[in-house]
């Protein structure tokens, strides 16, 4: 019964099973021989199962294609089309929806039914089920999820939205009044008004939000941000993808983003505007704040809309302007701004740099003066901003420039607002992008299983690129690192 080592295993049972009598973990790797010999492991063998991960990390020892679950939810890795989301394991059409989320498991292009009309939301026209196109309706701010904005009356006149679409008006437009002697408002049947459809003699096709040439139904990526319907949560907006709290406002621009309550902390602090009894931070209560939203103003003695702070004339309600501080309010006075041009003559009476105007951009400060659809050329190319595909001139398309206006950024990978060529962080990981062994993608543990220098993230990535396209896809991974690295040099 001799035990040099106190592992529990006597002599005897050392020798059978070929272990180190004076040692209590024969293969030094972290779990002592009397256990890895009740596991059905090799007690001389750090890597029973020969996978290159060691029996003590190795969650599936006796399995040379599985060691980790990431997500635990029983499911390795391997087998796992979600290994980091413990709420989805399977993708069984492979549109990148989870099955447990996705309305139709077995239809790539499709993932959502909003209105439960066994229709997907990418083919079906009206989302909400309300009688309005839910191009039309996001237009017009309106909801493409919410039936209920179509009895709402959008600019006043006395008639539903609803009404105004069914006959062919501007939901929009006070003056423009519903025709009800309108006998071809629908030219080619699809049941859009003309005045409303993007493409009015095809019934195929009625919007086409991102302008380029392809109706929404063909298009799969309809705001154009390089994000396939199916995967962004936010399709019709191309600034952002990611809505994580589902109420409408993306990630990026939600100060709540996983709080489907609040969206807005006009003062940051850290409370959410319908919470908050004091939104500006003024100390003025929202309630006896005649600007909730303004920090700067709180009080309106005339009534007149304009704050106090602002009013040349705080008391008279006829006057909140001097632009020539002579003491008399604008209205009154001839020539408002003193440029020697009468109001009545001046397109701009309060700005007195600018007189005239062709296109509403002032003829001092338009590039275009003569071009009604033209007036800023950022990049001084000498095409317009609303004609050049690239404003800022960096070399990428506005269509995929998150800074279409900063010639020294294109990008920003964790939308934390600022550029991947000043962000020092790229992916938000807490990683200095100098350090960071997978700078586009988030790995705050830095782990590199194979030690060749890449982080096992961006790995799966390539592996996942490799099982789309071949064997091509680590290199094109390192193409596009190596590319994006000279980018940030060049700018």
């Amino acid at each position: 019964m001799t035990d040099f080592d106190k592992d529990g295993l006597t002599l005897a049972q050392e020798l059978a099973h070929g272990t180190d009598p004076h040692k209590a973990d024969s293969d030094n790797d972290g779990l002592n021989d009397i256990t890895e010999i009740a596991l059905g492991l090799n007690p001389t063998d750090f890597d029973t199962d020969g996978d290159g991960v060691t029996d003590a990390i190795d969650k599936y020892p006796l399995d040379e294609n599985e060691s980790a679950d990431s997500d635990n939810d029983g499911i390795a890795n391997n087998k796992d089309a979600f290994p980091f989301d413990a709420t989805e394991t399977l993708d069984s059409d492979g549109d990148g929806v989870g099955d447990n989320t996705d309305a139709f498991v077995n239809d790539v292009t499709e993932a959502l039914d909003s209105d439960g009309d066994g229709v997907g939301d990418n083919k079906d026209a009206d989302d909400d089920n309300d009688g309005l196109p839910d191009v039309l309706e996001i237009l017009h701010g309106l909801s493409a999820l919410n039936a209920a904005d179509a009895q709402f009356d959008l600019d006043g006149d006395g008639y539903s939205n609803s009404i105004e679409y069914q006959l062919g008006s501007d939901l929009a437009r006070y003056d423009v009044r519903p025709n009800f002697n309108l006998t071809d408002a629908d030219s080619d049947g699809d049941g859009i008004a003309d005045a409303s459809d993007m493409f009015p003699n095809d019934e195929n096709e009625f919007a086409d939000y991102d302008n380029d040439g392809l109706g929404n139904k063909q298009d799969t990526d309809d705001d154009g941000d390089g994000i396939h319907d199916n995967l962004d949560e936010l399709p019709l907006d191309k600034t952002d993808h990611l809505d994580s709290d589902g109420d409408g406002v993306g990630n990026a621009t939600d100060a709540f983003p996983t709080n489907p309550q609040e969206t807005i902390d006009t003062d940051g602090n850290g409370i959410g505007n319908n919470v908050d009894f004091d939104d500006d931070g003024d100390s003025v209560p929202d309630k006896d704040d005649a600007f909730p939203l303004n920090p700067l103003e709180s009080t309106d003695s005339d009534g007149d809309g304009v704050g106090d702070v602002a009013d040349a004339f705080p008391n008279n309600a006829a006057e909140t302007l001097d632009s020539d501080h002579d003491g008399i309010g604008d209205n009154a006075e001839w020539d408002a701004d003193n440029d020697g041009v009468a109001n009545d003559d001046d397109a701009f009476p309060e700005d007195a740099s600018e007189q005239y105007d062709s296109d509403g951009i002032g003829d001092n400060t338009d590039i275009f003066p003569l071009d009604k659809t033209e007036s800023i050329d950022t990049d001084l190319d000498g095409i317009g901003n609303n004609t050049d595909e690239d404003d800022d001139g960096d070399g990428a398309d506005d269509s995929s420039d998150v800074f279409p206006l900063d010639a020294s950024e294109w990008r920003d990978t964790d939308g934390d607002g600022k550029g991947n060529n000043e962000d020092l962080d790229d992916d938000n990981d807490s990683i200095n992008d100098a350090n960071d062994n997978c700078e586009l993608v988030e790995n705050e543990d830095q782990k590199d299983s194979n030690d060749n220098g890449q982080g096992d993230a961006c790995e799966i990535i390539s592996r996942d690129s490799s099982a789309d396209g071949g064997s091509f896809g680590f290199p094109i991974i390192l193409l596009v690192g190596l590319i994006y690295r000279q980018r940030r040099k060049i700018h």
